[in-house]
């Protein structure tokens, strides 16, 4: 079963069991979540574009000659509300400048700047450097010492610890990221290395689309089921997209919408008896079981609970140390009540 579990479930369901796919590599719930994360994150990228209205001092005052009296002239109260106002800027701090004082910050959300940016094509991620590896040893110091005899030679050993490069087959250094890059690369930075990624390994005959967030999300919405299924590297993408959504809402100065839990419903599924794993995303128009993956419309899911609550109904009791009656039923046994 291991080698048949989906290997998006690492990524969207971290603390459960992957599921078990019908069709290669990726079951039917994680390849509708990718699509949602994709809409979302071109969704999102539109909000983050918008620009909000300025706010601007527009009231004005009649302007006084030397004697006081008034001239029939008016001005803005602020000098800059004719060009659109002024942004707002950080004031100077009145404490004293000294040694070690923090600079002052950037009078813009740098993170804004930076996932609004165009794509550029070959992006470098991080600065790469040669692999190390840290080893110990034993090193034995010897030295020249007086005694009552005359001089004699005295033996110390100590633990040092040194760095040895990684090396290759071919005893070449291997070259990994330093780590040392600040900031967040543009959201069409990273869908249009997603996309050429895509092209390269699935599509050689495609065109790339134009590199704007529109045309590279709904690119991918058209090829994400053929990736899902041969894409050997479909969950890095994941991660990427995962990352980007993230990036955005804290952009936004939002948090991540949690999914809503359909309480004491079951699953239909013969034997999915998990309680309370029927989940309704934001912007999804599905309801679905995290245990099975198994999808719902909203009409559907309407005629499972009357289903249910036409089992639940006429009793209503709970049996001694157990679960209500209603709660064992199968979907087997829920069809043959409907049928008659």
């Amino acid at each position: 079963m291991t080698e048949h579990a989906c290997v998006l479930c690492a990524v969207y369901r971290r603390d459960a069991e992957p599921r078990p796919y019908e069709r290669a590599q990726v079951d039917e719930g994680c390849r509708r979540r990718l699509d949602s994360e994709i809409v979302e994150v071109r969704d999102l990228f539109w909000r983050l574009a918008s620009k909000e209205p300025v706010l601007v001092d527009v009231r004005v005052y009649e302007r006084l000659d030397r004697d006081g009296e008034p001239t029939g002239e008016y001005r803005y109260a602020d000098p800059t509300a004719a060009v659109g106002g002024m942004a707002p800027t950080p004031a100077r701090s009145n404490q004293p400048i000294v040694s070690g004082s923090r600079e002052r910050s950037l009078p813009v959300n740098t993170d804004v700047i930076d996932l609004l940016a165009p794509a550029r094509p070959a992006t470098v991620h991080d600065t790469l450097v040669p692999a190390t590896r840290v080893e110990h040893g034993v090193v034995t110091h010897r030295r020249t010492v007086p005694g009552p005899d005359g001089p004699q030679v005295v033996e110390a050993s100590y633990e040092v610890r040194y760095t040895r490069l990684v090396l290759d087959e071919n005893n070449q250094p291997i070259m990994v990221a330093a780590g040392d890059q600040t900031g967040q690369l543009s959201v069409a930075t990273v869908l249009d290395q997603i996309v050429r990624d895509w092209r390269d390994t699935l599509f050689p005959g495609h065109q790339l689309p134009v590199p704007t967030v529109p045309g590279l999300a709904g690119w991918l919405l058209n090829r994400s089921s053929a990736a899902c299924d041969r894409h050997p590297a479909i969950t890095d993408h994941a991660v990427e997209i995962r990352q980007l959504r993230t990036a955005l809402y804290r952009a936004l100065g939002e948090g991540e919408p949690l999914p809503q839990v359909m309480w004491g419903v079951l699953c239909r599924t013969d034997g999915c008896d998990d309680v309370s794993q029927l989940v309704r995303r934001p912007e999804n128009e599905y309801i679905e079981c995290d245990a099975c993956g198994r999808l719902y419309t909203e009409q559907e899911y309407q005629e499972w609970t009357r289903l249910l609550a036409k089992q639940v109904r006429p009793k209503g009791r709970r049996r001694a140390g157990g679960l209500p009656d209603w709660a064992t039923v199968t979907a087997a046994a829920a069809e043959q009540e409907r049928q008659r």
